[in-house]
């Protein structure tokens, strides 16, 4: 009989914390009979256990919550190969993506992080993706330079249309990333294309660039930021002047 009182009393109680208890319920509790409430006056001595404040309790579920929902997030961007760029271990359900959290609320730094995060997700548009939209109908061929496929990796490491932009906002990127690492970190980590388009699109992925300071995330993400928005601004007007001819 006591073990059922107790239960129903820890039951109500708990929907009281956690703020889901009914005016009724709560009404019906503190009108409850004296000797009734002897048996159950303190359910955190009948039980053992400290209940948490309501405070805290609410901290408690909203963690278990986002620990859940983030857990699912990272295991279906692992799942999407448009992510392959993403670092999923850094996804967390409530916390601002780095490519947002640095940006300022200016126009133009919302365009910039907009472009970005479609390149990131792999939602940015390029002759590669039309041809196979297209049911490879539309040729895959870079329409600026003729000379490959064009995938996002060609756009921003090698296309030769686009090579005195790239050249000019990606040096002030190498300078400050080799100030961090040093000239023979930065040989050893990007000798390769894949690599360098990982540190434009997401420098998370690699351990000697996690534990900069706030002011360095900021630093490397803004130019990062900025020349992929200039990269797709020289793009766009070049494909355009090609339509006009």
């Amino acid at each position: 009989m006591l073990t059922r009182h107790i239960l129903a009393h820890f039951s109500s109680e708990m929907r009281s914390r956690s703020g889901l208890a009914t005016d009724a319920e709560i009404e019906h509790e503190e009108n409850k009979p004296t000797a009734m409430t002897r048996d159950k006056k303190n359910v955190s001595d009948l039980i053992g256990i400290k209940l948490p404040s309501k405070g805290v309790w609410k901290k408690i579920l909203r963690s278990t919550i986002n620990k859940y929902w983030t857990y699912e997030l990272q295991e279906k961007a692992k799942s999407k190969s448009s992510l392959s760029s993403l670092n999923t271990t850094i996804l967390e359900i409530g916390t601002v993506h780095p490519v947002w959290e640095s940006a300022s609320q200016s126009l133009l730094d919302v365009r910039k992080s907009m472009i970005k995060a479609r390149m990131l997700t792999g939602t940015y548009l390029v002759q590669a993706d039309k041809y196979k939209f297209s049911q490879y109908k539309i040729n895959a061929t870079c329409l600026l330079c003729q000379r490959e496929d064009e995938d996002l990796t060609h756009v921003l490491t090698f296309c030769p249309a686009l090579r005195e932009t790239r050249m000019k906002y990606f040096l002030p990127l190498k300078i400050l990333v080799t100030n961090i690492i040093g000239c023979k970190g930065w040989e050893q980590l990007f000798n390769n294309n894949q690599n360098i388009v990982a540190l434009l699109l997401d420098f998370s992925v690699f351990h000697n660039l996690q534990n900069l300071s706030k002011t360095q995330k900021m630093n490397v993400e803004s130019l990062t930021r900025d020349f992929c928005y200039k990269i797709h601004i020289c793009r766009l007007q070049l494909l355009k002047n090609l339509e006009n001819k």
